[in-house]
């Protein structure tokens, strides 16, 4: 019997505002991130809360037919890791589940027990810029530099529109950025209808850059909670992917989120070489996280594994 509370939140929009009321304060990027998780591939969601109440690990999971997966994430509490990790595993194992993949947030390597099965060790790596100093634009890149001055010669300034419209703008701004990517071949954003509710949570925000005639050029959701800060999702037109707008967006929002208190700025993962490649040049530096998946042994996996090695 697992000493912690499980709570499971079945609606997504309920389990957007959960992972932003319990999980944003603790760690902004990764809410972010399982957010996104949501959106895309709308799972069972749940939180594991300690007796205090503190919420200390979250897990997306889905059934098939014969079994199931779990994805889960721990964070850092005032709880004994090991614990957290076993009363996952006690859950996957009381669901019948066959696959339990399990990560560690701010807890560095070597944290997550080993549970009987096929394993597979993974990390990865979010983006984060350093605000506390005032200076993240002194980090840039060169080739990022070249691009702020395109941009500023564009007389290029932050506005402010109302909800709806600003809303409007943004998903337009994604979808042009998405065209781009389509022709070069690669990975497109999405564009969802939530925006709305995680600007009128209070922790999402706009921030639009426009040219002299009012037209905006670029857009940015970020996520706030306390002094951290999360780029969600943006775009930019073809003219301001012409001359760089998104890079002085990047800088004029970095600025006002330092101002406002915010120590650092997350740009989340990068899946694609290119995109690594735009964040470090924002002056983003790696942090890794420790991932394991654990597969149930069973004869069909060995079978998979047997051929894995013959074949390799």
């Amino acid at each position: 019997m697992t000493r912690f509370q499980i709570k499971e939140h079945l609606d997504l929009d309920k389990q957007i505002q959960t992972i932003l009321k319990t999980i944003a304060p603790v760690n902004v990027s990764y809410a972010s991130m399982l957010t996104n998780r949501l959106i895309i591939n709308p799972d069972r969601f749940l939180t594991f809360h300690s007796h205090s109440g503190q919420c200390v690990a979250t897990a997306v999971y889905r059934r098939g037919f014969k079994s199931g997966s779990i994805y889960a994430s721990v964070f850092m509490s005032d709880e004994e890791p090991s614990e957290v990790f076993n009363a996952i595993r006690q859950f996957a194992a009381d669901k019948a589940f066959s696959i339990v993949t399990v990560e560690a947030l701010g807890m560095g390597y070597n944290v997550i027990p080993d549970q009987p099965g096929h394993k597979v060790s993974h990390q990865t790596n979010f983006y984060l810029c350093d605000l506390s100093d005032g200076k993240p634009n002194e980090r840039f890149s060169s080739n990022q530099r070249r691009n702020l001055r395109k941009a500023l010669k564009q007389d290029y300034r932050l506005i402010e529109q109302n909800v709806d419209k600003a809303i409007s703008t943004h998903q337009g701004m994604i979808n042009s950025s998405n065209h781009r990517r389509t022709i070069l071949g690669q990975a497109v954003a999405w564009v969802d209808d939530r925006t709305r509710l995680l600007i009128d949570s209070g922790y999402g925000r706009l921030f639009q850059l426009a040219n002299r005639d009012n037209d905006v050029v670029s857009s940015l959701l970020i996520i706030k909670s306390n002094d951290q800060a999360n780029y969600y999702i943006g775009g930019s037109s073809t003219e301001g992917m012409r001359n760089g707008a998104s890079t002085l967006l990047f800088k004029k929002t970095m600025d006002i989120l330092q101002k406002e208190g915010c120590s650092v700025l997350s740009l989340g993962i990068a899946n694609e070489s290119g995109l690594a490649r735009f964040k470090t040049g924002l002056g983003a530096y790696e942090v890794s996280i420790e991932r394991k998946m654990f597969e149930k042994t069973t004869p069909v996996l060995m079978l998979k594994n047997l051929l894995h090695k013959l074949l390799s």
